[in-house]
């Protein structure tokens, strides 16, 4: 019997996944239960701490996120990732320089670690001065404190476990990576539970380092890196230099990323008590569909993108990056219609917890709808991005993201510093720059590989606004009419049944809109829903009431 169970446990780190679809499906799904997991984490924080409370353990975080973003999370697995590749494609089963390459990323990669939190650790007062202004001294110095505590015990834990992810996802071994992300919260909420009455605030601090070593736990048995033949590479190797050399123009990138979102937390902080994790968790809300659709499909799309980069096939890559953006916009939009048409609602039942007062939920709220707006356009960056990647070149999303981020912090200040307007503004100058980003990367991508026309595409994009826009009006309706007069709202329960009862209408009304339409890129994600095998057979029986038979070449079916 425990033979079996190794074999199975043995099996489930080796699963990997061809196509494109059974790779999405399997991100997407870990993703979706992380996402649940990672909500229960917020309506635990709002349960057992206050704004004040709240706003401590995000600004605590900044520090730690800015040194694992700028190093691991936005840059490993876009520059590791494509070199792993053309390593196995070259030495098939001998993993050796695999293994070597692998250990040494670590090794710098720690290395880089210790001495940053040398520098950080004796400056942590006077920088936490900057990046919250608007808190009082003692609450500086106490977010400071705790933020090395995260610095020092989970960014170290979380640095090896990505690589080791990395690894996996370079193989094509989607599911334990993201099982890793599940284990990490579920680490941190039980803390939560356990602790807060007894330890306050440090134990949230306590459960992040607890689920960090879950993740890595989880991941270890996925790379065997001291096999015969594992080595230690010099700094001057070939693989090395050529890592660096497309890892830096990332690491310069996501340093400007994070360097917007330390100004967004120290402007958040002047607003007053609660404004912060107001923003936060509006952030942390509208990320979730980002994350499970345009990070999901990111990961999936990279492997196959740089297939054909390889083989020089640019017109199959810019026709498929261009249908992934079609299906990106369509599959967004009704997230976007009710995080703005439901926005009170959906703050209440997802962060309504014990300790989350009505100005937490109306600030959070607004910064909500705001947020949503810029959802196709930051689901769609993780798409064009990846395309770039695949053609090796990081330096035009670099330099792309320099002037949006430039530009997003300058409407910040003049929103929140020089107009004294809420919150929910930075919301707005997000928006905007993204928005803006995106769409110069996409111009300047169609500009470089000839494949699709602009004014081929632009009118299907202008079409899956105006579905959404006037499913929008139709929603916000449908609610004004059902608050008070059929459902009572000050009940959680009632509030629940007035959002299902609006969701549910507005998805009809989104799809029976762009079944009539938007034909094409209806067909596209009906057809993907079939070829889930639990679905498959029920579609098919009813196929003829509703869907018009049409022939769909997708990735997948290239690679099956």
């Amino acid at each position: 019997m425990l033979a079996k169970k190794l074999e199975f446990v043995s099996e489930l780190y080796k699963r990997s996944y061809k196509t494109l679809f059974a790779s999405t499906v399997i991100v997407v799904s870990t993703m979706v239960l992380a996402r649940l997991f990672g909500l229960w984490k917020y309506r635990v924080l709002t349960s057992y701490y206050t704004g004040a409370e709240r706003d401590l353990f995000f600004a605590a975080f900044r520090i730690p996120d800015l040194v694992f973003d700028i190093l691991i999370l936005g840059s490993l697995s876009a520059c590791y990732i494509p070199i792993i590749s053309k390593i196995q494609a070259e030495d098939g089963e001998d993993v050796r320089r695999v293994h070597s390459f692998t250990l040494t990323l670590i090794i710098l990669f720690l290395l880089t670690w210790a001495v940053i939190v040398g520098v950080i650790f004796p400056l942590r007062y006077g920088l936490f001065h900057l990046v919250v202004p608007g808190f009082s001294p003692e609450s500086q110095r106490l977010a400071a404190d705790l933020s090395m505590y995260v610095l020092l015990l989970q960014v170290p834990l979380l640095m090896v476990g990505n690589v080791y992810a990395s690894y996996m996802q370079s193989r094509k071994q989607f599911l334990v990576p993201g099982l890793a992300q599940i284990a990490y919260t579920v680490g941190m909420v039980l803390t939560i539970i356990m602790g807060a009455r007894l330890w306050g605030l440090s134990a949230a601090l306590i459960g992040a380092g607890i689920g960090a070593f879950l993740y890595c736990l989880l991941l270890l048995p996925g790379l065997k890196l001291f096999t015969k033949g594992t080595k230690i590479l010099p700094w001057n190797h070939p693989l090395i230099t050529t890592f660096f050399v497309t890892f830096l123009p990332r690491l310069a990138s996501m340093a400007i990323v994070q360097f917007d979102a330390t100004i967004d937390v120290a402007l958040a902080s002047l607003k007053g008590v609660g404004a912060m994790s107001a923003f936060s968790l509006a952030q942390s809300l509208q990320i979730i569909p980002v994350t499970l659709i345009g990070v999901a499909l990111g990961q999936a799309v990279l492997p196959f993108f740089v297939e054909y980069a390889h083989k020089k096939n640019y017109h199959e890559l810019m026709r498929n990056v261009t249908r992934l953006l079609l299906l990106v916009f369509f599959v967004t939009m009704p997230f976007v219609v009710f995080f703005t048409t439901l926005r009170i609602p959906v703050t209440r039942l997802i962060f309504g917890g014990e300790k989350f007062d009505w100005d937490s939920t109306v600030s959070t709220a607004y910064t909500l709808s705001v947020f949503a707006l810029s959802m196709p356009f930051h689901t769609a960056y993780y798409i064009i991005v990846r395309a770039f990647f695949s053609l090796d070149d990081t330096k035009t999303p670099l330099v792309v993201g320099f002037y949006a981020t430039v530009f997003n912090s300058f409407l910040s200040v003049l929103f929140i510093v020089i107009l004294k307007l809420p919150v929910w503004y930075l919301a707005v100058s997000f928006s905007v720059s993204i928005a803006l980003q995106v769409m110069a990367l996409y111009v300047l991508l169609v500009r470089r590989i000839d494949g699709v026309k602009l004014k081929d595409v632009l009118p299907r994009f202008l079409f899956i606004f105006m579905i959404a826009l006037v499913t929008a009006v139709l929603v916000w309706l449908l609610r004004k009419l059902l608050d008070g007069l059929v459902f009572d709202t000050s009940r959680t329960i009632q509030v629940l049944w007035l959002t299902a009862t609006c969701v549910f209408m507005g998805l009809a009304v989104y799809g029976y809109a762009a079944w009539a339409f938007i034909p094409d890129e209806f067909d596209q994600l009906f057809n993907l829903f079939k070829r889930l095998r639990v679905v498959k057979a029920t579609i098919d029986r009813y196929t003829k009431l509703f869907y018009v038979n049409r022939t769909l070449t997708t990735m997948d079916e290239k690679h099956e």
